[in-house]
Protein backbone atom coordinates (compact mmCIF):
# COMPACT_ATOMS: atom_id res chain seq x y z
CA UNK A 1 0.00 0.00 0.00
CA UNK A 2 1.45 3.52 -1.24
CA UNK A 3 0.95 6.27 1.72
CA UNK A 4 -1.59 8.13 -0.71
CA UNK A 5 -3.37 4.87 -0.32
CA UNK A 6 -3.35 4.83 3.38
CA UNK A 7 -4.92 8.12 3.86
CA UNK A 8 -6.54 7.73 7.60
CA UNK A 9 -9.96 8.27 9.05
CA UNK A 10 -9.82 11.24 11.43
CA UNK A 11 -10.35 8.55 14.28
CA UNK A 12 -6.89 6.77 13.61
CA UNK A 13 -3.38 7.74 12.67
CA UNK A 14 -0.74 5.97 10.16
CA UNK A 15 0.81 5.05 13.07
CA UNK A 16 -1.72 2.87 14.15
CA UNK A 17 -2.02 1.33 10.70
CA UNK A 18 1.34 0.65 10.62
CA UNK A 19 0.89 -1.05 14.05
CA UNK A 20 -2.12 -2.88 12.43
CA UNK A 21 -0.18 -4.43 9.80
CA UNK A 22 2.54 -5.36 12.66
CA UNK A 23 -0.39 -7.13 14.42
CA UNK A 24 -1.65 -8.68 11.26
CA UNK A 25 1.24 -10.70 10.51
CA UNK A 26 2.28 -11.59 14.17
CA UNK A 27 -1.52 -12.70 14.55
CA UNK A 28 -1.23 -14.82 11.00
CA UNK A 29 2.23 -16.56 11.91
CA UNK A 30 0.24 -17.63 15.19
CA UNK A 31 -2.43 -19.51 13.27
CA UNK A 32 0.23 -21.20 10.68
CA UNK A 33 -0.77 -18.60 7.96
CA UNK A 34 1.62 -16.92 6.32
CA UNK A 35 0.56 -13.87 4.04
CA UNK A 36 1.03 -13.33 0.69
CA UNK A 37 2.04 -9.97 -0.54
CA UNK A 38 0.97 -6.52 1.03
CA UNK A 39 -2.79 -6.03 2.06
CA UNK A 40 -5.58 -4.66 -0.53
CA UNK A 41 -7.60 -1.59 0.44
CA UNK A 42 -11.08 -2.31 0.32
CA UNK A 43 -12.02 0.58 1.64
CA UNK A 44 -10.19 3.54 4.19
CA UNK A 45 -13.18 5.54 4.59
CA UNK A 46 -15.11 7.65 7.50
CA UNK A 47 -16.66 4.52 9.63
CA UNK A 48 -14.30 2.12 8.89
CA UNK A 49 -10.72 0.46 7.47
CA UNK A 50 -10.98 -2.50 5.50
CA UNK A 51 -7.94 -4.19 4.39
CA UNK A 52 -7.76 -8.09 2.01
CA UNK A 53 -4.62 -9.80 2.95
CA UNK A 54 -3.93 -12.75 0.31
CA UNK A 55 -3.02 -15.90 1.88
CA UNK A 56 0.03 -18.64 0.88
CA UNK A 57 -2.42 -21.89 0.23
CA UNK A 58 -5.46 -20.36 1.51
CA UNK A 59 -8.26 -18.21 1.55
CA UNK A 60 -7.82 -14.86 2.41
CA UNK A 61 -8.17 -12.63 5.52
CA UNK A 62 -9.95 -9.62 5.69
CA UNK A 63 -8.80 -6.72 8.44
CA UNK A 64 -11.08 -4.72 9.77
CA UNK A 65 -10.82 -1.33 11.81
CA UNK A 66 -13.43 0.57 13.40
CA UNK A 67 -13.84 4.02 15.17
CA UNK A 68 -15.29 4.21 18.79
CA UNK A 69 -18.80 4.51 17.86
CA UNK A 70 -18.04 0.87 16.61
CA UNK A 71 -15.83 -0.78 19.14
CA UNK A 72 -18.70 -3.52 19.79
CA UNK A 73 -18.45 -4.81 16.64
CA UNK A 74 -14.89 -7.40 17.20
CA UNK A 75 -16.51 -8.38 20.40
CA UNK A 76 -20.07 -8.89 19.19
CA UNK A 77 -18.61 -10.86 15.91
CA UNK A 78 -16.23 -13.20 17.21
CA UNK A 79 -19.43 -14.11 19.65
CA UNK A 80 -21.55 -14.33 16.91
CA UNK A 81 -19.53 -16.76 14.42
CA UNK A 82 -18.81 -18.83 17.31
CA UNK A 83 -22.67 -19.20 18.04
CA UNK A 84 -23.65 -19.25 14.01
CA UNK A 85 -20.40 -20.61 11.88
CA UNK A 86 -23.01 -20.75 9.25
CA UNK A 87 -24.56 -17.62 9.06
CA UNK A 88 -21.43 -15.18 10.37
CA UNK A 89 -17.63 -15.57 8.81
CA UNK A 90 -14.94 -16.82 10.70
CA UNK A 91 -13.04 -14.41 13.41
CA UNK A 92 -9.45 -15.43 13.61
CA UNK A 93 -8.54 -12.39 15.94
CA UNK A 94 -9.50 -9.07 17.65
CA UNK A 95 -7.50 -6.75 19.22
CA UNK A 96 -10.53 -5.11 21.74
CA UNK A 97 -8.85 -1.94 23.14
CA UNK A 98 -8.10 -0.91 19.68
CA UNK A 99 -11.03 -2.08 18.05
CA UNK A 100 -9.54 -4.18 15.36
CA UNK A 101 -10.61 -7.74 13.96
CA UNK A 102 -9.55 -10.40 11.47
CA UNK A 103 -11.51 -13.09 9.61
CA UNK A 104 -11.26 -15.39 6.86
CA UNK A 105 -13.23 -14.36 3.66
CA UNK A 106 -16.51 -16.15 2.34
CA UNK A 107 -16.35 -17.61 -0.91
CA UNK A 108 -19.84 -17.28 -2.08
CA UNK A 109 -22.38 -14.71 -3.91
CA UNK A 110 -23.45 -11.30 -2.82
CA UNK A 111 -27.27 -12.14 -2.15
CA UNK A 112 -28.29 -8.50 -4.44
CA UNK A 113 -26.75 -10.47 -7.24
CA UNK A 114 -29.21 -13.91 -7.07
CA UNK A 115 -32.31 -13.98 -9.00
CA UNK A 116 -33.45 -16.85 -6.84
CA UNK A 117 -36.48 -16.50 -4.06
CA UNK A 118 -35.24 -19.12 -1.79
CA UNK A 119 -32.39 -17.62 -1.34
CA UNK A 120 -34.06 -14.47 0.16
CA UNK A 121 -36.14 -16.42 2.13
CA UNK A 122 -33.76 -18.31 3.39
CA UNK A 123 -31.66 -14.97 4.38
CA UNK A 124 -34.90 -13.91 6.47
CA UNK A 125 -35.17 -16.96 8.12
CA UNK A 126 -31.61 -17.02 9.31
CA UNK A 127 -31.61 -13.30 10.70
CA UNK A 128 -35.23 -14.14 12.50
CA UNK A 129 -33.09 -17.75 13.61
CA UNK A 130 -30.14 -15.09 15.31
CA UNK A 131 -32.41 -12.92 16.55
CA UNK A 132 -34.83 -15.35 18.36
CA UNK A 133 -31.45 -16.87 19.82
CA UNK A 134 -30.71 -13.56 21.05
CA UNK A 135 -33.07 -12.89 23.72
CA UNK A 136 -31.69 -15.20 26.43
CA UNK A 137 -28.38 -13.85 25.67
CA UNK A 138 -28.78 -10.13 26.67
CA UNK A 139 -26.55 -9.97 29.57
CA UNK A 140 -23.33 -11.71 27.65
CA UNK A 141 -24.21 -8.71 24.67
CA UNK A 142 -23.80 -6.45 26.96
CA UNK A 143 -20.57 -8.17 28.30
CA UNK A 144 -19.41 -7.45 24.59
CA UNK A 145 -20.47 -4.07 24.65
CA UNK A 146 -23.64 -4.40 22.35
CA UNK A 147 -25.77 -1.28 23.19
CA UNK A 148 -29.58 -1.38 23.93
CA UNK A 149 -31.75 0.93 21.68
CA UNK A 150 -35.36 1.24 23.82
CA UNK A 151 -38.19 1.19 22.14
CA UNK A 152 -39.45 4.07 24.47
CA UNK A 153 -36.74 6.25 23.41
CA UNK A 154 -37.68 6.01 19.78
CA UNK A 155 -40.26 9.51 19.49
CA UNK A 156 -37.45 11.37 21.50
CA UNK A 157 -34.70 11.19 18.90
CA UNK A 158 -36.69 12.58 16.39
CA UNK A 159 -35.75 15.85 18.10
CA UNK A 160 -32.71 14.84 17.98
CA UNK A 161 -32.39 14.29 14.42
CA UNK A 162 -34.12 17.30 13.51
CA UNK A 163 -31.73 19.57 15.69
CA UNK A 164 -28.55 17.87 14.75
CA UNK A 165 -28.50 15.49 11.71
CA UNK A 166 -30.51 17.57 9.49
CA UNK A 167 -28.56 21.04 9.70
CA UNK A 168 -25.58 19.17 8.92
CA UNK A 169 -26.73 18.02 5.41
CA UNK A 170 -27.57 21.60 4.27
CA UNK A 171 -24.53 22.24 3.05
CA UNK A 172 -24.43 19.34 1.10
CA UNK A 173 -26.34 18.19 -2.50
CA UNK A 174 -28.76 16.06 -0.40
CA UNK A 175 -30.09 18.54 2.12
CA UNK A 176 -33.38 17.46 3.28
CA UNK A 177 -36.24 19.17 1.94
CA UNK A 178 -38.10 21.77 4.20
CA UNK A 179 -41.82 20.32 3.10
CA UNK A 180 -39.79 17.13 4.84
CA UNK A 181 -38.75 18.74 7.81
CA UNK A 182 -42.68 19.99 8.54
CA UNK A 183 -43.75 16.83 7.76
CA UNK A 184 -41.49 15.39 10.74
CA UNK A 185 -42.33 18.30 13.66
CA UNK A 186 -46.25 17.35 12.84
CA UNK A 187 -45.74 13.38 13.29
CA UNK A 188 -44.45 13.69 16.85
CA UNK A 189 -47.39 12.69 18.43
CA UNK A 190 -48.16 9.95 15.91
CA UNK A 191 -44.88 8.23 16.43
CA UNK A 192 -45.09 8.56 20.17
CA UNK A 193 -48.71 6.72 19.75
CA UNK A 194 -47.29 4.16 16.89
CA UNK A 195 -44.40 3.41 19.55
CA UNK A 196 -46.62 2.38 22.45
CA UNK A 197 -48.30 0.47 19.86
CA UNK A 198 -45.77 -1.24 19.15
CA UNK A 199 -45.14 -1.89 22.51
CA UNK A 200 -48.25 -3.22 23.64
CA UNK A 201 -47.31 -6.18 21.20
CA UNK A 202 -44.79 -7.11 23.57
CA UNK A 203 -41.98 -8.21 20.91
CA UNK A 204 -38.70 -8.73 23.24
CA UNK A 205 -35.77 -6.93 22.53
CA UNK A 206 -33.30 -8.76 20.71
CA UNK A 207 -29.53 -8.61 18.70
CA UNK A 208 -30.42 -6.41 15.14
CA UNK A 209 -28.20 -6.57 12.75
CA UNK A 210 -28.90 -2.35 11.90
CA UNK A 211 -27.53 -2.44 8.54
CA UNK A 212 -29.21 -5.54 6.59
CA UNK A 213 -28.74 -4.61 3.12
CA UNK A 214 -28.29 -7.94 0.78
CA UNK A 215 -25.02 -6.53 -0.06
CA UNK A 216 -24.48 -7.31 3.56
CA UNK A 217 -25.17 -11.49 3.04
CA UNK A 218 -22.78 -13.83 0.92
CA UNK A 219 -24.68 -16.90 0.05
CA UNK A 220 -22.56 -19.57 0.42
CA UNK A 221 -22.38 -23.35 0.47
CA UNK A 222 -26.28 -22.82 0.62
CA UNK A 223 -26.38 -20.48 3.44
CA UNK A 224 -26.84 -17.39 3.87
CA UNK A 225 -24.02 -15.63 5.86
CA UNK A 226 -23.99 -11.98 7.53
CA UNK A 227 -21.17 -9.66 7.29
CA UNK A 228 -20.38 -6.64 8.97
CA UNK A 229 -22.11 -6.16 12.17
CA UNK A 230 -20.76 -2.19 12.75
CA UNK A 231 -24.75 -1.40 13.83
CA UNK A 232 -25.84 -4.18 15.97
CA UNK A 233 -27.77 -3.35 19.12
CA UNK A 234 -30.29 -4.82 21.05
CA UNK A 235 -32.92 -3.07 19.94
CA UNK A 236 -36.88 -4.04 18.03
CA UNK A 237 -36.05 -7.27 16.16
CA UNK A 238 -38.69 -6.03 13.24
CA UNK A 239 -36.73 -3.09 12.70
CA UNK A 240 -33.91 -4.57 10.77
CA UNK A 241 -35.74 -5.37 7.42
CA UNK A 242 -37.16 -2.42 6.85
CA UNK A 243 -33.72 -1.63 4.53
CA UNK A 244 -33.58 -4.89 3.38
CA UNK A 245 -37.25 -4.87 2.07
CA UNK A 246 -37.16 -1.15 0.66
CA UNK A 247 -33.67 -0.22 0.08
CA UNK A 248 -31.94 0.07 -3.80
CA UNK A 249 -30.55 -3.49 -3.83
CA UNK A 250 -34.63 -4.96 -3.01
CA UNK A 251 -35.59 -3.58 -5.61
CA UNK A 252 -33.81 -6.88 -7.71
CA UNK A 253 -35.39 -8.75 -4.80
CA UNK A 254 -36.16 -12.48 -6.24
CA UNK A 255 -39.13 -12.32 -3.64
CA UNK A 256 -41.96 -10.08 -2.87
CA UNK A 257 -41.80 -8.03 -0.08
CA UNK A 258 -45.02 -9.69 1.40
CA UNK A 259 -43.53 -13.02 1.26
CA UNK A 260 -40.07 -11.96 2.96
CA UNK A 261 -42.04 -10.87 5.68
CA UNK A 262 -43.83 -14.14 6.16
CA UNK A 263 -41.23 -16.32 5.95
CA UNK A 264 -39.66 -14.47 8.50
CA UNK A 265 -42.69 -14.08 10.66
CA UNK A 266 -42.81 -17.86 10.27
CA UNK A 267 -39.37 -18.51 12.23
CA UNK A 268 -41.26 -16.24 14.82
CA UNK A 269 -44.62 -18.52 15.02
CA UNK A 270 -42.69 -21.59 15.17
CA UNK A 271 -40.66 -20.15 18.66
CA UNK A 272 -44.23 -19.78 20.04
CA UNK A 273 -43.52 -16.33 20.55
CA UNK A 274 -46.86 -15.15 19.15
CA UNK A 275 -49.54 -15.58 16.39
CA UNK A 276 -49.60 -14.68 12.87
CA UNK A 277 -52.06 -12.18 12.97
CA UNK A 278 -50.47 -10.46 16.10
CA UNK A 279 -46.88 -10.71 14.81
CA UNK A 280 -47.91 -9.63 11.75
CA UNK A 281 -49.79 -6.55 12.52
CA UNK A 282 -46.56 -6.25 14.47
CA UNK A 283 -44.56 -6.00 11.72
CA UNK A 284 -46.33 -3.58 9.67
CA UNK A 285 -46.42 -1.18 12.61
CA UNK A 286 -42.68 -1.37 12.96
CA UNK A 287 -42.01 -0.90 9.56
CA UNK A 288 -43.35 2.72 9.95
CA UNK A 289 -41.07 3.54 12.83
CA UNK A 290 -38.13 1.89 11.51
CA UNK A 291 -37.01 4.16 9.51
CA UNK A 292 -36.39 6.67 12.22
CA UNK A 293 -34.35 4.13 14.51
CA UNK A 294 -32.57 3.73 11.20
CA UNK A 295 -32.45 7.65 10.83
CA UNK A 296 -31.00 8.25 14.65
CA UNK A 297 -27.89 5.57 13.87
CA UNK A 298 -27.03 7.82 11.47
CA UNK A 299 -27.47 11.21 13.57
CA UNK A 300 -24.62 9.29 15.63
CA UNK A 301 -22.74 8.47 12.59
CA UNK A 302 -22.60 12.16 11.56
CA UNK A 303 -21.32 12.97 14.50
CA UNK A 304 -18.13 11.14 13.54
CA UNK A 305 -17.15 13.68 11.02
CA UNK A 306 -18.00 15.79 7.93
CA UNK A 307 -16.15 13.35 5.79
CA UNK A 308 -19.00 10.93 7.21
CA UNK A 309 -21.99 13.67 6.42
CA UNK A 310 -20.86 14.14 3.10
CA UNK A 311 -21.29 9.66 2.39
CA UNK A 312 -24.01 9.33 4.38
CA UNK A 313 -26.24 12.48 3.85
CA UNK A 314 -28.74 11.23 0.88
CA UNK A 315 -29.02 7.98 3.64
CA UNK A 316 -30.76 9.96 5.88
CA UNK A 317 -32.70 12.03 3.60
CA UNK A 318 -34.24 8.96 2.07
CA UNK A 319 -34.99 7.45 5.55
CA UNK A 320 -37.08 11.09 6.90
CA UNK A 321 -38.67 10.32 3.58
CA UNK A 322 -40.01 7.23 4.32
CA UNK A 323 -41.14 8.24 8.34
CA UNK A 324 -43.18 11.09 6.33
CA UNK A 325 -44.29 8.75 3.60
CA UNK A 326 -45.26 6.24 6.29
CA UNK A 327 -48.07 8.47 8.58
Amino acid sequence: MTNEDSACAAWTTPDELALARDWIVTRLDALGLTPRGEPHIVKQGPISVVWRQPIEGGADVFFKAVPPLFAPEPPLTEWLSRRWPAHVPPVLAIDRARRWMLTRAVAGVVLSELDASKAWAATVRALARIQIDSISHAAELAEHGCPTRELDALPGELDRVLEEAIPLCAATENAVPDAVVRALHARRDSLRADAARLAGFGVPATLIHGDFVPGNVLIAGGSAVIIDWTDGARAHPFFDLVIFARGRAARRAAAPRDALAQAYLAEWSAAGLGDAGALGEAFDLAQRLAPLYHAASYRRIFELGPAAVAEFADVLAWLLGMVVEDA
